[in-house]
């Protein structure tokens, strides 16, 4: 939290503290054309990127689909990211959008504002943009400072999918080898 920008104490009240990570996010996002989904871990680091992005997009620059967008506006906001030229940013919570979420395909790229150090809901955030339907090459981005838990989180996540990965690949000899047996 505290490399995001915020903090929540013993009581739950959230104080915000300096970050350089919305500047960063904000740099990367003036470089790419088209739309965009972002994806935070934490329900505060949505408010913090839907502020970013509002001030230096406009109000009608993107969605948000996470813990606080009600029911029944999320099948809009997918549906107003899809198909209006000026909503540019999807901003979201894997554990909210990142799995079983259709039409996100419009974007090429996947900013990672926070990440977890879950494999699964990265995995499944991931497939939100790479999907059927998806007509060009998908680029995902984390924003990491050096030298803090953001690297063991990635680290951690690259580990999960590199044994995961081994795993699958031994199971798919496995089964290889036994039907070229019979």
């Amino acid at each position: 939290q505290i490399n995001c920008g915020h903090i929540r104490d013993d009581d739950g009240t959230i104080h915000r503290l300096p970050s350089n990570r919305g500047e960063a996010l904000v740099d990367i996002l003036r470089g790419i054309s088209g739309k965009v989904v972002i994806w935070g871990y934490y329900q505060e680091d949505i408010r913090i990127i839907c502020e970013l992005l509002e001030r230096e997009f406009g109000a009608g620059s993107y969605v948000h689909y996470y813990g606080e967008t009600l029911s029944e506006d999320r099948p809009g906001a997918v549906t107003r990211f899809r198909d209006a030229v000026e909503c540019r940013f999807f901003v979201g919570t894997p554990a909210t959008g990142g799995k079983g979420l259709n039409g996100l395909t419009v974007a090429n790229y996947s900013v990672y504002y926070s990440n977890h150090y879950k494999l699964e809901p990265r995995l499944q955030s991931e497939d939100r943009i790479h999907r059927i339907g998806q007509e060009n090459q998908c680029t995902y981005i984390d924003l990491a400072i050096r030298g803090t838990v953001d690297m063991a989180i990635l680290s951690a996540l690259k580990s999960k999918k590199d044994l995961a990965t081994e795993i699958l690949d031994t199971i798919r000899l496995a089964i290889v080898a036994s039907e070229e047996a019979d």
